[in-house]
């Protein structure tokens, strides 16, 4: 017999957007898990997902927690089984440049954000 839970049971939320900006989302207000993503940059230049461990966005001045590249045109797809802690918030937002405190809009991200 079997412990191990499956997607299913285990009820993952999705957040969506097929355009993730500069102005943030609270994906979760409170203590969470990031289990995987798939983002899409149709932009022709590098593009950036910022999450943030907080239960409010202030993007370009709340303290960034993960920082993915996205290559132009391309895609990031991973799926973490233990998930990816968040103890006080999960948030998200996107930017035209790598720098912690850059709110550039992005134009151009799409992204799907596998949670509990």
């Amino acid at each position: 017999m079997s412990i191990a839970k499956t997607q299913a049971e285990r009820g993952y939320a999705i957040y969506r957007n097929v355009d993730l900006d500069q102005t943030g989302i609270v994906i979760k207000a409170s203590r969470g898990k990031v289990y995987g993503w798939f983002l899409y940059n149709n932009a022709t230049a590098a593009r950036f997902v910022k999450f943030t461990n907080s239960t409010t966005i202030n993007p370009g001045a709340t303290t960034v927690f993960l920082t993915i590249q996205l290559p132009a045109s391309s895609a990031a797809t991973v799926w973490f089984d233990g998930g990816i802690e968040f103890d006080t918030g999960i948030c998200v937002y996107g930017a035209q440049l790598v720098a912690d405190n850059d709110a550039t809009d992005p134009n151009y991200i799409s992204a799907n954000i596998f949670y509990l």
